[in-house]
C-alpha cells in the first residue's frame, strides 16, 4: 500500500527527530501547554472500504499528513524542542479539523491518534524538563506512527490518498 511506504519513511524520520529533540534539550527552556485529551464522541469505527470520503475530508487528510511530515523533520538546534511542540500542536489542530469533517466516521482511528499525540506531547515536555529519556520519546513516536498508519489505511480505503505517498 502506498500509505504504508509513506509511514515507513515517516517513522525513520520521526526517530531521527526524537534523537534531535533529545540532543537539543540542553539548549531549550520554555515549553507550551497545548495538550488535548481524546474525546469520547462516536462509538463506531466506520472504516469500511464501502465508505466514501468527501473532497473536504480528503483535503483535511492531506493537511494532517503534511503536518505529520513536518513533525517528523524537526531540525537539530537550540529551538528544536519548541519547534517539535509547535508541530505537535499543529498536528493536533489538523486532526481536530479532520475529525470534525468526518462527522464521527473513523472515530476509533482518530481517537487512537489523538491519544498517541497526547502521549508524545507529554514525552517531549518531559525531555525538555529533563525528566524523560529518548526511549520514552521513541516509544511515543512508535504509538503515533501506528495510529497514523491505521488512520491512513482507513482513509485510503475510503478513497483518500495523501499527496505524500
Amino acid at each position: 500500500m502506498r500509505g504504508v511506504t509513506w509511514f515507513a519513511r515517516w517513522n525513520t524520520a520521526a526517530t531521527a527527530a526524537a534523537i534531535t529533540m533529545l540532543t537539543a534539550a540542553c539548549g531549550s527552556s520554555d515549553t507550551t501547554s497545548g495538550g488535548s485529551s481524546p474525546s469520547a464522541t462516536a462509538n463506531h469505527s466506520a472504516s469500511s472500504p464501502a465508505q466514501s470520503a468527501s473532497t473536504a475530508l480528503c483535503q483535511d487528510n492531506a493537511a494532517l499528513r503534511a503536518s505529520l511530515a513536518n513533525l517528523a523533520h524537526v531540525s537539530k538546534g537550540q529551538g528544536a524542542l519548541k519547534q517539535a511542540q509547535a508541530d505537535l500542536t499543529d498536528v493536533q489542530a489538523k486532526l481536530t479539523a479532520l475529525t470534525g469533517e468526518a462527522h464521527g466516521a473513523f472515530s476509533s482511528q482518530t481517537n487512537a491518534l489523538k491519544s498517541a499525540l497526547t502521549t508524545l506531547q507529554t514525552a517531549v515536555k518531559s525531555v525538555s524538563s529533563g525528566s524523560s529519556s529518548i526511549a520514552e520519546v521513541r516509544t511515543a513516536l512508535g504509538g503515533v506512527t501506528k495510529a497514523a498508519m491505521n488512520l491512513a489505511t482507513a482513509m485510503e480505503r475510503a478513497g483518500c490518498l495523501g499527496p505524500l505517498d
